[in-house]
């Protein structure tokens, strides 16, 4: 199978990865600061994603820190892309969910995380979706009464 890009060698993996936790902590806490945060008794939507996105810049911090200060020690992985595109694909599924309604967010987020699937199995990949989308909207909005819109 051929890959879309070269992938990036990194030496220090501990660092990299502290880095990288920290980051998506900070984001998602800059996120749920636009939810109202409540208190520990009566906690609003905020709360929660603001508390663990706290432990998760501070478990980042603590683990490049750790990666800094014993440096590489002859370990080393290779970064795949792919990664990179999971990630995009939960930042539009935040995207999309707050302007376009659970279905697309779901059907989008599918469809993204399938992107090797495309060219191969592009049926599976519809079915996938379908399927998925179904499911999730019984379930998390049916079920379990999430206040999300299905469209918008």
């Amino acid at each position: 199978m051929q890959t879309l890009m070269k992938p990036l060698t990194i030496t220090n993996t501990r660092l990299a990865s502290g880095i990288v936790f920290a980051t998506l902590g900070l984001l998602g806490a800059i996120y749920a600061c636009q939810y109202r945060l409540g208190s520990a008794t009566d906690m609003g939507p905020g709360y929660f994603p603001l508390g663990v996105s706290g432990v998760l810049v501070l478990l980042g911090l603590t683990n490049a820190l750790i990666g800094w200060r014993k440096g590489a020690e002859g370990e080393s992985a290779q970064f795949s892309p792919t990664a990179l595109v999971i990630v995009f694909g939960v930042v539009m599924f935040g995207l999309m969910l707050r302007h376009f309604g659970f279905v697309p967010a779901v059907a989008v987020l599918t469809a993204i995380v399938c992107y090797q699937r495309w060219r191969t199995k592009p049926i599976e990949v519809l079915l996938i979706t379908l399927l998925l989308t179904v499911v999730c909207s019984v379930l998390f909005v049916s079920l379990l009464g999430m206040p999300f819109a299905l469209l918008k």
